[in-house]
């Protein structure tokens, strides 16, 4: 929500409804709401994304077994320039890292280090896309990280050799991309 603010909603056992579990506060520093968010792979910790300008934070983690302001911690690093961090998605590989996009056309990748809540940042890229990365997303098979951006471009970006290993235009803007979850070698871009 605008105010910053993330609900956490159970679904009931026979899919029948839903009830509200709790909420959490998950403004920025700047009282800036989160333009995406996503659960660590282990479930007990959600990501939020928010804007990179006026020196905000650009990342948190909201830790679900703690209480009060111990709750919520803002990493340091800003990695993204300006803009709107539009996605962030953890990948699907052995390490645990996650990719975030944004409207300085940058995708960064954030490896965990040692420690509780320690991320480093690594650019990946900065100047593939020409306009805003809208969506990201990891394919599984290969350590690659796709990008989708409002330029019309996607690019596969093979982390391991530190170049794209593809790439593709299309007529319409892309707004997210997701890979298959069954079939590896199928990803899906929505378009507008």
């Amino acid at each position: 929500a605008l105010d910053g603010v993330v609900n956490f909603w159970q679904v009931q056992s026979r899919g029948s409804g839903a009830s509200l579990l709790n909420s959490s506060d998950s403004a920025s520093q700047k009282k800036r709401w989160p333009e995406d968010i996503a659960w660590h792979p282990e479930g007990n910790r959600l990501f939020s994304v928010y804007t990179a300008d006026s020196g905000d934070s650009q990342v948190s983690i909201t830790d679900l077994n703690k209480q009060g302001g111990a709750r919520v911690k803002y990493l340091e690093d800003k990695p993204h320039f300006k803009g709107i961090i539009n996605g962030i998605v953890f990948m699907p590989w052995e390490d645990t890292c996650f990719v975030t996009g944004g409207s300085d056309h940058a995708v960064i990748l954030w490896s965990e280090q040692d420690g509780e809540n320690k991320w480093k940042p690594k650019p990946l890229h900065r100047n593939l896309h020409s306009s805003a990365v809208m969506g990201v997303a990891g394919m599984q098979q290969k350590q690659i990280v796709l990008s989708a951006g409002a330029d019309r471009r996607i690019f596969g970006f093979d982390v391991g050799v530190g170049r794209a290993d593809f790439s593709h235009q299309i007529d319409s803007k892309c707004m997210s991309v997701v890979p298959n979850p069954r079939d590896f070698n199928l990803f899906m871009v929505q378009t507008g």
